[in-house]
């Protein structure tokens, strides 16, 4: 998923250990971690805790993951609990002996879509630890987390069809080694859809780019990445192609258009397709798609309705 690689990125992983660098130096924490959930199971990414103690190492990482999952369950809100054995929440958990009656602070990194992708939390073998500007301090950091992913998730999503965008080549594509990994490129753009915005409109331009989207993702399948490129244009990348499957791909999005009426009588959508696959010589990604594009413009200023390969 694609939260999953912005997760495991640079940016998200550089700033976690930014955070984790501060907090330590201020806050009266002894264990801080920071989790990535994937919607089943939590993994620390990262973690400073000084504590060496042979039952906390044996203990850590189960406590970690049922402290996470108690933040993950409490919606968008932080936990602090000041006393982990007698708080109703965790007084059941098997604490290790150091951190019974300490206190816990807890913060969920949630999506604006609501989607919950990790934790901040911190732990502390003495009761009642966290001053008012600690927990302050350590909710506005949790903040700072959440935005570094909201916005490159913004960035990756294109806001009316949820497709990724062109800087989702920047981010995965830039430095992909064509000869070792090749790679397969369907370019889609939708006949005459200035004409189709004019006579029927705009929110009616924007519910069929909606509608193609959604059938371009269930025909090309998951293991191809489907992109919204500008106006009416959409590029599909496939790992590891073979012509013929391509070709076979491109040929079922076309029957798929043709099924979508417009408003006016005896009218359809149709597409023209450019295919390319890339070979020896092929200057990386943009050289990818430019052919591919290329081929389908040809198409497009011609017979229409049509595939270029």
């Amino acid at each position: 998923m694609l939260i999953d690689r912005i997760l495991f990125g640079k940016p998200f992983n550089q700033t976690s250990h930014n955070v984790i660098e501060v907090l330590k130096q201020v806050m009266s924490a002894s264990k801080l971690f920071i989790t990535v959930n994937d919607r089943k199971t939590s993994m620390v990414l990262k973690r400073h805790n000084p504590l060496e103690l042979e039952e906390y190492q044996e203990q850590g990482t189960e406590l970690e993951e049922m402290l996470c999952n108690l933040v993950c369950a409490n919606g968008r809100m932080m936990i602090h609990i000041p006393d982990l054995e007698k708080d109703p929440l965790t007084a059941r958990l098997s604490l290790p002996q150091r951190l019974r009656g300490g206190s816990f602070l807890g913060i969920p990194f949630k999506l604006e879509g609501g989607l919950t992708f990790g934790t901040l939390c911190a732990i502390s073998p003495v009761p009642n630890a966290y001053q008012r500007w600690e927990i302050s301090l350590f909710s506005s950091v949790a903040g700072l987390l959440t935005d570094v992913v909201q916005l490159e998730y913004n960035l990756l999503r294109d806001k009316l069809t949820g497709l990724f965008t062109p800087y989702y080549l920047d981010v995965f594509y830039q430095n992909c080694d064509l000869e070792k990994y090749p790679l397969g490129v369907i370019y889609m753009g939708l006949d005459d859809f200035k004409a189709v915005n004019q006579y029927f409109g705009r929110s009616y331009g924007d519910l069929l780019l909606m509608q193609v989207a959604r059938r371009t993702e269930w025909l090309c399948g998951d293991e191809a990445a489907v992109l919204r490129m500008e106006g009416d244009s959409f590029a599909v990348i496939f790992p590891s192609p073979t012509l013929q499957g391509l070709i076979n791909r491109a040929q079922a999005l076309l029957a798929a258009l043709r099924k979508i009426k417009l408003p006016s009588k005896e009218a359809w959508l149709t597409g023209s397709i450019g295919i390319a696959i890339s070979e020896r010589r092929t200057e990386g990604i943009y050289g990818l798609l430019q052919r591919a594009n290329s081929r389908m413009m040809w198409v497009k200023q011609g017979m229409k309705n049509d595939i270029a390969y």
